[in-house]
């Protein structure tokens, strides 16, 4: 045993030291003269410090085993005080003097430490090659929108010196709004491949909900689908980057459309948008909608760049949304709807934005 790699620690009923390994020395700080004698307590981190001796007497009353014969990661730690998790199998066995335990532990720090820094460079180069590709789509959209913009306002100006149909004058001007606000949005997408901070300004959140339904009703429309809004009264203004929760929003609503294009409609063919207050200083946004639902396989991984682009329009789409809410100090939350059928979608905010938090 002191040639084996792995540390090996026997205790007692009493959860006392009665052996230790070079293995464990060098794992733990502790030479074995100062290990054995002492309680196990030494080598562990709260909670298990607390309980060690509980779980002995427990399994040593009770029989029932829940981790003799088995293994598990626990969180111990170093004689300097450095936290280390270490996996943990426990055998029994019986001496003159009564039962002993011996664990046998290795180290999973280093592993968890690769495996969370194969997680960061993955993400990071997801993000980066999303950043690049949604660089090239600002740089080539910002200006079509410009000319958009100035040849509307043209339009515009023309139509005021020969008397035209108010409805075409009308028209003229929701295409202006329209350009001017897709303007908008390039300009935050490209915040927020910089990492600026947004434009933070004091909102109605029911009227941004209801500027952006009027938006999303002409797609809907085209689909034989209603969007209906169910607007809770005095709610009071929040600290947010409008456009880009109305982005967020909107991106929402276009996936319950999709969700909803399916011939069955016998969930219904009306999505819901609703606002009200969540808790103590926060609104919440809900995108319902009475497409089939979420599956279960994909509800794991729903926000991560990697998911696959799906028939409902997942993938990137929500992992730039909920960056957005986060960056709110909000959440983005999704449920399947179990009354009606269908998926909700929900964006809490904090009425009050407080820089620097995540």
């Amino acid at each position: 045993m002191d040639t084996a790699v792995d540390s090996i620690v026997v205790a007692d009923e009493e959860g006392i030291i009665r052996y230790y390994n070079g293995a464990a020395e060098r794992l733990f700080g502790f030479t074995a003269k100062e290990a054995v004698g002492n309680t196990l307590g030494i080598l562990m981190r709260e909670p298990e410090r607390r309980h060690h001796g509980e779980y002995i007497s427990r399994y040593l009353a009770t029989g029932e085993k829940h981790i003799v014969g088995t293994g598990r990661p626990v969180e111990a730690q170093h004689k300097d005080g450095t936290p280390l998790t270490v996996y943990l199998a426990v055998s029994e066995f019986e001496t003159a003097s009564g039962p002993c335990f011996a664990g046998v532990m290795h180290d999973l720090s280093p592993e968890l430490e690769a495996r969370e820094l194969r997680g960061r460079l993955e993400r990071t180069g997801r993000l980066s090659a999303m950043a690049e590709t949604a660089a090239a789509i600002v740089h080539e959209v910002s200006q079509p929108l410009a000319a958009i913009a100035i040849f509307a306002q043209t339009a515009r100006d023309l139509a005021d010196g020969n008397v035209p149909d108010e409805r075409m004058v009308a028209a003229l001007d929701k295409v202006i709004e329209q350009a001017l606000h897709a303007g908008l949005v390039m300009e935050r997408v490209q915040s927020l491949i910089r990492g600026d901070e947004g434009q933070y300004e004091t909102a109605n959140i029911n009227a941004l909900a209801a500027d952006v339904v009027e938006i999303a009703r002409l797609d809907a429309r085209g689909h034989n689908i209603g969007v209906e809004l169910s607007l809770e009264d005095d709610l009071p203004g929040v600290e947010c980057d409008a456009v880009q929760i109305q982005q967020v929003v909107l991106n929402l609503l276009r996936n319950a459309i999709e969700a909803m294009s399916e011939p069955d409609r016998r969930r219904g063919d009306t999505i819901t948008v609703k606002t009200r207050a969540e808790d103590p200083g926060h609104v919440r946004i809900d995108v319902i909608d009475r497409g089939p639902g979420l599956v279960d396989d994909i509800e794991g991984d729903l926000f991560t760049t990697s998911h696959a682009v799906s028939k409902r329009g997942l993938g990137v789409g929500l992992a730039i949304c909920r960056t957005v809410v986060l960056n709110h100090n909000g959440r983005l939350d999704y449920a399947n709807n179990a009354n009606a059928g269908g998926a909700i979608f929900s964006v809490t905010l904090p009425l009050i934005h407080e820089s620097g938090l995540e």
